[in-house]
């Protein structure tokens, strides 16, 4: 394999490391490229501890990464190749993918290379960037991307991260330069400070606070049910209470309209349950859910076997809902 050429490309989930398009048209004896498939393999366990975009380089070979929240894309380079038109690559194949492909799509896929389809638009980009004859795809980008790995000056740089932080904060992440990995850093055992330190500087907008996926219609649908058995309970107590010299059953009214809304506040905190994440998630959404059937039962004798049906059918979808929703493995990438 000629010098100074992309030799090969792939794509992988950020949060277990499945690989899910791989192009491997390439003789990994050849130019050192064993080893950087051995690097690679040991990279995507920890893609989380790295900030979007890294570089590995080494006297044969380069290893070139841009992550997003869920999917991080990467390429060896027989060296040399500019790393502007590198990342160039990389940027045009992260757009293509996630234009294909929704975060939805990627976070439920369980089987290894379950987008093999695009395969053929990543081979396609290669041989486009490999092409020496082309020069409209050697200058394709390159002066936004020549910014990134130009500003070195720490004068300059902190004169340039002041002005992008006071017009717009979410270019930080588009003005800095690739951060320089070692294969030490990589191993999977290994923890250094300076990594985190860049992590911290780079990711200025980080949020503590653990969020779950966006919402979809069932979970909407989820929290329609919850309102409207919150509202119907929350009547039925009430009339239960105001007429209660018409009930001709044992328990005392009071029992009962305490019942009908005690329901009506355990179907708000599934709501709650529904968008928010909580340490105790899952045993609460039990303990609600448990006691939601035990309060229909109970008050069985004021309610007909269709209300008895609505109750039951909600609570068991809302549960189901609250159980499968999970949580963002990272912040949303502002350069997508």
């Amino acid at each position: 394999m000629s010098t100074g050429t992309i030799a090969f490309a792939t794509i992988h989930r950020v949060g277990d490391g499945l690989p899910l398009v791989a192009v491997n048209d390439f003789n990994p004896n050849q130019d050192g490229l064993f080893e950087a498939q051995r690097s690679i393999k040991r990279l995507c366990k920890r893609l989380e501890d790295f900030p979007e975009r890294c570089t590995i380089q080494s006297d044969s070979y380069s290893i070139y990464w841009m992550s997003t929240r869920t999917v991080s894309f990467i390429a060896v380079t027989i060296s040399p190749y500019p790393q502007v038109l590198t990342f160039s690559f990389l940027q045009n194949i992260q757009k293509e993918f996630l234009l294909t492909y929704g975060d939805k799509k990627i976070n439920f896929t369980k089987r290894p290379y379950a987008f093999i389809d695009f395969g053929a638009t990543l081979e396609k980009f290669r041989h486009k960037y490999n092409n020496t004859r082309s020069l409209a795809t050697r200058i394709e980008n390159l002066s936004h991307l020549s910014q990134d790995l130009k500003v070195s000056g720490h004068i300059i740089r902190q004169s340039i991260y002041m002005i992008v932080l006071h017009t717009d904060p979410r270019r930080y992440l588009q003005i800095r330069p690739p951060f320089q990995v070692s294969e030490v850093d990589i191993q999977p055992t290994a923890r250094h400070y300076g990594i985190s330190e860049i992590r911290n500087t780079i990711r200025p907008t980080v949020n503590p606070n653990r969020r779950l996926i966006p919402v979809s219609w069932l979970d909407s649908l989820a929290v329609l049910l919850c309102v409207v058995c919150a509202v119907i309970n929350l009547a039925r107590g009430m009339s239960v209470i105001n007429d209660g010299h018409l009930v001709t059953h044992k328990a005392s009214p009071y029992t009962y309209g305490a019942t009908f809304m005690t329901s009506s506040i355990l179907w708000l905190l599934q709501i709650y349950s529904i968008f928010y994440y909580t340490k105790w998630r899952r045993r609460l959404t039990f303990v609600t859910s448990a006691w939601i059937i035990m309060s229909l039962f109970y008050t069985h004798q004021l309610r007909n076997l269709y209300q008895m049906s609505f109750h039951l059918c909600s609570a068991c979808f809302t549960t189901y809902i609250i159980l499968t929703r999970t949580l963002q493995q990272k912040l949303p990438d502002y350069n997508v």
